[in-house]
Order: C-alpha cells, then structure tokens, then sequence
C-alpha cells in the first residue's frame, strides 16, 4: 500500500491479521490430523511449504515483504511439531528441509530466497535442530554472489523469468520434485539443486545464464541489500556456536538493511536479527567479538542522533534512528539479571554523563538515549537497580530547573519511566532530592 493511503493501509493490515490469523488456526490443527490421519499431516506439511515458497500456484512468487515472520513462525512451530509426530521420522523431515532450502536458496528468484531464509530464521529461532548443509549454504551465499542477484541475470533475462509459462513450468516442476522426495527418502540424492535448475529452466525454453563463482559480492542495490540483510539473519539465527569465523559481512548486510529499509515488515526482521546478533556476541569471551559488538552498538547510539549529519543526510539519518532505538531496548531487556549496563560501554558511557548534567545537545541525546533504556528494564534486575541508584538523583535537578524545556520534560519522563520497574528504590532515592527542592521558597525554577 501507499504510505500516505490510509485506506489502502488499513485494508493491507486486515488482511495481513487475516492471514496470521489463519496459519496460527493451522499450528492449532496439528493436534487433532496427527490421532486421526499422519498421512494427511505429511499432506498437509508439504501444502504448506509450497504455499508459503508461492509455488503451490503459477501466479509467480510476489513480494517476500508481502510476508511477516508471525505466518513464518507459524509454519515453523507447525514443522516442529511434526518432527515431533509419528508423521515423518525426524531425519526424514531434516532431508526433506535441506532439498527445500537448496532448491530456493539457488533459485534465480529473489522471493524464493528471501522466504527460505525467513523460514530458515524462524525454524532455529522455534528451536529445530541446526540443519548443517542448509547452514553452510547460507554461509557461502553470504560471501559471494546468490544466483537471484548475479549481474549476469541482464533485463531481457528477468522480463523472461517474469512470463506467465516460465513461472508456470518452474512451478510446476518443483510442485513434483518435492511431493515425490517428500513420500520416497531415497530421491533426495537423486536431486542435485544446479542441474535441477538449469534443465528445469531449459525445459521452459530460457537458457540458464553462466552465474557468478568467484566470491565477488552482488553489486549494491536494493535488491542486493534486501537478500545479504535476511541472509544474514538466518545465519545468526543458528547462535553463536554457527556464525562465520569473519563476522563483517553480516554487521555489514545488517547495519546496511538498518539505514536504508523503507519496508516496515523486512526492518523488523533486521532489528530481530541485529538484536539477537549482540546478544549472542555479549556471552562471547572473545575479546575480538566483543569489540565487535561494542563498534555495532556505538554506531546505533550514533544513529539516534541527527546532529552528526549533514542536511542532505538527515532524512535518511532519522529514519534510521527508530530501528536503533528498537535494537538497543531489545539488547537492554534481553540482560542477564545478573548483568549491569556497564557491560556495554558504548551505552553505559554516555549515560554516565547525565552526572555530569553538561550543556548542549549532548545531553538531550543521553537523556533520549537514558529514557529508551529506561523504558526496556525490567523489575528485580541489577541493571535496573545501578541505573536508579547511579542515575535517578542527578535527574531531578535536570528535571527541575534545566534551562531548556524539552530537557526538564524528557528527565521528568525518565524519572517517572523509572518508577516502574522498582517504585520502591526510585522513590526512596529521589523523594528525599524532591522535597528538598520543593522547600526552596525562594527559587521557583527549582520545581518538578
């Protein structure tokens, strides 16, 4: 839809409820097909896939946006549960899985891999067992050029792969392939994914062009930066034990996808992504991976602020900092209750200088900075505890007598916020600083 068609807008939001709302109908059946009929269950899952991958119809493959991660989660729990069931022995399932992945992975469709990837993303972060061959491939892809974005795909190319009877013949062939291996294990290694593609794309009549191998990346564009960024987040979905050994080009797909994604549904992917990315760095012992961490997080501090822009950037600067400020609640609720703030320094040192109460814009940037955080801890957590016993006091006179009112408003917000959380502790530090101010007779601008 339009963004400035609310109609059209809204119209797009029911049906995408409508549609999450059926597969999770779907997730719930599961139960009942699984007593009265696994055979219609092993049906069912591969109806599924073929829905969800758009190839269970000759419509073509639509727009990987069109599709949010609630129907892919959906598919997900579905699929755990069936590995689960008497309906297909699990290994028989993981064969099944890595055919699927490999065939959409290296398909010359866009939406093919992008929906591999997001389902990929969704089946380790629902808690299925790492699937190695699917793992590597993603792996690979991330450091070359995937067969979606080669350069040698040139427009008379993708006006060929986009008509009618090429989509209806890949479809079609991949409809079989995949009923076929799913009711006989033994046809799994009968399909090899590159000479599946390039007789089934010969058998249309398009001949399948000579694809990139040396390990050069995509040039950039949109379409480039929208396939590295999922690619990316079905990598690190595996956890920490299964990301690269060289960790730049997923920050950079990552960071990329943050500071230039217009599309809401595939920015969400990307902060899920980022978020789980440095948590997984932040239990690391590495000295290297942590720098790492600490050099995303600086950049997303760095983001929230328009300041360090020059005007031509500053629209793309500003939209890059609602994505930030979702990345770095997340990374501040996902603490350990053990853990303090001061494990990140990048964000912790720019707290510490609301102490220091310092003019400028600076401030107005750390306090921000200080209510986004404030809004993302949780009860009974150290985190929570050194923020209000470090933080709070030094607040109120902000709060109170700052000459800028914006300041004064924002420092209330935070002190307040910070009530939530631990009412008891905030109140016993700040009360005290409060009515202090409050009896000053003589200095009005000293009042919250």
């Amino acid at each position: 839809p339009h963004e400035n068609d609310k109609e059209s807008r809204t119209r797009y939001d029911n049906l995408c409820a409508a549609r999450d709302a059926s597969w999770q109908s779907l997730v719930n059946s599961v139960g009942p097909i699984l007593q009265r009929s696994p055979a219609l269950l092993n049906n069912l899952v591969l109806r599924l896939l073929m829905l969800y991958a758009k190839i269970d119809h000759d419509s073509g493959g639509g727009d990987a946006s069109i599709l949010s991660p609630i129907s892919a989660g959906a598919l997900s729990r579905l699929t755990v549960k069936v590995k689960e069931s008497v309906g297909i022995a699990g290994t028989r399932l993981d064969h099944f899985l890595e055919l699927v992945f490999s065939l959409l992975l290296k398909s010359l469709w866009k939406e093919h891999c992008e929906r591999a990837c997001i389902l990929y993303h969704s089946l380790m972060s629902n808690g299925y067992p790492l699937l190695p061959q699917s793992h590597e491939l993603l792996k690979q892809l991330q450091q070359s050029t995937p067969p979606c974005l080669s350069p040698n795909l040139e427009n008379v190319s993708r006006n060929i792969l986009s008509k009618p009877e090429v989509i209806e013949g890949v479809n079609r062939a991949l409809r079989s392939v995949l009923a076929t291996v799913l009711v006989d294990r033994d046809a799994t290694g009968d399909v090899k994914p590159d000479i599946f593609w390039h007789v089934t794309l010969e058998s249309t009549g398009f001949t399948h062009p000579t694809l990139e191998s040396d390990g050069d990346l995509a040039p950039v564009s949109t379409s480039s930066m929208q396939v590295y960024s999922v690619i990316a987040g079905a990598i690190v979905s595996a956890g920490y034990e299964h990301l690269p050994q060289k960790l730049t080009p997923l920050v950079r797909a990552l960071m990329t996808s943050i500071k230039s994604e217009r599309t809401n549904e595939r920015q969400f992917l990307t902060c899920q992504s980022l978020a789980l990315l440095l948590q997984v760095l932040s239990s690391s012992k590495d000295e290297a991976r942590l720098r790492v961490r600490n050099k995303v997080v600086e950049n997303l501090c760095i983001m929230l602020s328009t300041d360090h822009v020059s005007e031509n950037l500053r629209e793309r600067s500003e939209m890059a900092s609602q994505p930030a400020s979702e990345i770095i609640a997340l990374l501040v609720s996902q603490l350990p209750n053990d853990e303090t703030l001061a494990c990140i320094p990048p964000i912790w040192d720019r707290l510490r200088l609301v102490t220091e109460a310092s003019e400028g814009g600076s401030l107005e940037e750390n306090l921000r900075l200080l209510l986004i955080v404030a809004k993302a801890l949780k009860p009974e957590t150290n985190a929570t505890h050194h923020v209000i016993v470090t933080l709070i006091q030094p607040l109120v006179p902000i709060a109170s007598s700052h000459r800028t009112n914006t300041t004064r408003i924002i420092a209330t917000s935070i002190i307040v916020t910070l009530c939530h959380p631990s009412p008891e502790l905030a109140m016993d530090t700040t009360l005290p600083l409060i009515l202090t101010y409050l009896q000053d007779m003589s200095n009005d601008s000293r009042r919250l």
